[in-house]
């Protein structure tokens, strides 16, 4: 499957560094999201399709928090750090999951 970015976000919050992309893959609209946390039962990746006649993201597959590759304590790293490199682990394992589904 073609995954096309259309819109990319890394944030920055008190305890938690968050990653949200939305592609194009094939005729549909696909939502990433990783929230990194530093208490790891907070932490989750999640992917979610837009469903055009109920306008509205519905769940296609999740991580937990404990499966996740992406470093806890991410939030205090350098500000100079690449923090989107940090996610690339999980986001590469949750479009894995989407294309199964989507299959």
């Amino acid at each position: 499957m073609n995954w096309i970015a259309k819109e990319i976000n890394v944030s920055v919050e008190r305890q938690t560094v968050w990653y949200e992309g939305v592609y194009a893959v094939n005729d549909f609209r696909i939502r990433l999201v990783v929230k990194a946390d530093t208490y790891e039962s907070q932490s989750y990746a999640n992917a979610e399709v837009w469903k055009n006649d109920a306008l509205e993201w519905s769940p296609v597959a999740k991580i937990r928090g404990v499966d996740l590759k992406v470093e806890k304590d991410l939030v205090y790293a350098p500000k100079s750090r690449h923090l989107r490199a940090a996610f690339a682990a999980d986001i590469c394992n949750l479009k894995k999951k989407v294309e199964a589904v989507l299959s």
